[in-house]
């Protein structure tokens, strides 16, 4: 983890370990992603499909640690941008999990490099994009998604799979600032 990139990129050449994963099932590129070292992507662009315990690939590694400049690389060497991963009990997509925890510019990032990203999405026992926000309590994400990106028509009046919307998702969890924008935006109750 530590290690000069040079050395590093010697034990590549002389494929020492590569296959190996730590005790959380990261590959050398997952780690390469946590700690910032972009030289060695390209080098272990092999690995870029395999998933860690959390069954994560590269690109939601690089969503969880904050490093955005990792995602179009990433995406460059073909990491599935499609691929689910486990995040505090949630099967979300890299796009979704940039809302759940609160990368704004990781979520930028993807909106600009994806072909289609899609707004819409409905996760598993959470609901929209919106709802995903709320239920991480991510409200400057919330609020981003709502104050920039209301030209993507992110639904307002999507319920979640327990029947609510994101307004009643935002007074429910005592969200005032997040309620009073929704009731701007017109939302539906």
């Amino acid at each position: 983890q530590e290690g000069s990139s040079g050395c590093v990129e010697g034990l590549i050449r002389r494929k020492v370990a590569l296959e190996t994963k730590d005790s959380d099932g990261n590959t050398p590129l997952h780690l390469a992603v946590a700690n910032g070292r972009r030289s060695l992507i390209q080098p272990l662009r092999r690995y870029r499909a395999v998933r860690n315990n959390a069954d994560e690939n590269p690109l939601h590694t690089a969503i969880r640690a904050g490093q955005a400049h990792f995602i179009a690389p990433l995406l460059q060497e073909g990491v599935d941008e499609t691929q689910n991963c486990l995040y505090q009990g949630a099967r979300l997509s890299p796009f979704a999990l940039a809302v759940a925890t609160g990368n704004v510019e990781c979520f930028d990032r993807l909106v600009g490099l994806l072909a289609n990203p899609d707004f819409n999405q409905i996760i598993p026992n959470l609901g929209n994009l919106l709802h995903v926000a709320l239920q991480f309590g991510q409200l400057a994400m919330f609020q981003h998604l709502l104050t920039d990106h209301h030209e993507q028509t992110i639904s307002l009046v999507n319920q979640s799979p327990s029947g609510r919307t994101s307004l009643e998702t935002a007074c429910a969890n005592g969200y005032l600032d997040e309620s009073t924008l929704l009731i701007k935006e017109k939302s539906a109750l």
